[in-house]
């Protein structure tokens, strides 16, 4: 049973690495801009994440994530600022703190936990959510039950939204005719078209366990 358990982390993982637009964390919400790090007060955005400032909370968390702005790098406290920002409904946290979950960091390995976190952030379009959600459906992970037409609609948004893995995986769909697409080579091409157009002249290789 944990082998099961495990094996759906480290393809849920990889669906998540994969499907984000941007796998290192940056210091701040992506729709709030960029933090010039260098500018950063750590005394007064720890004061201000603990008067509950969700910007301030989720810098502090990804800090913490990978032992930057000079704190040491400190799962459990990523863990709990993500927490933090996420429950009080930060789009970018509840991704992340999703992540956690799916990677034992900071917290036990927790699938079906990594997957209601995706789903909120996936609900409010926040893009590196969407692909590891149409995973999760296509493969049953964390409790799912397999649900083609579901993981074609989150592969689809992921796809609209920009997600290069998506116009692979939805290339691949068309032209094998998976999730009970009719073999489709046209819109197979246009997805191959995209992938190429931003990721340069040589298709890059489906992440582990998307092999069919």
């Amino acid at each position: 049973m944990m082998i099961v358990k495990a094996f759906g982390a480290v393809l849920l993982v990889l669906a998540v690495l994969s499907g984000c637009t941007s796998v290192k964390p940056t210091a701040s919400a992506p729709q709030d801009g960029q933090i010039e790090i260098a500018s950063i007060d750590v005394s007064a955005l720890q004061a201000a994440a603990n008067q509950g400032d969700l910007d301030a909370q989720f810098a502090l968390a990804q800090a913490y994530e990978v032992g930057n702005l000079g704190l040491p790098l400190d799962q459990d406290k990523a863990f709990h600022w993500y927490g933090k920002a996420a429950h009080a409904g930060y789009v970018p946290a509840q991704f992340f703190y999703g992540a956690m979950h799916a990677s034992s960091r900071g917290t036990p390995l927790d699938i079906p936990g990594a997957i209601r976190w995706y789903r909120k952030a996936a609900e409010q379009n926040y893009p590196d959510a969407l692909y590891p959600m149409g995973y999760a459906y296509e493969l049953g992970l964390g409790g799912l039950t397999v649900d083609w037409s579901q993981a074609l609609y989150w592969y689809q948004k992921s796809a609209d939204a920009g997600s290069v893995f998506a116009y692979q995986r939805l290339a691949k769909a068309y032209r094998n005719g998976e999730f009970g697409l009719t073999p489709d080579e046209a819109q197979a091409l246009l997805f191959d078209a995209k992938t190429k157009l931003n990721r340069g002249e040589e298709l890059v290789s489906m992440p582990v366990g998307q092999q069919k």
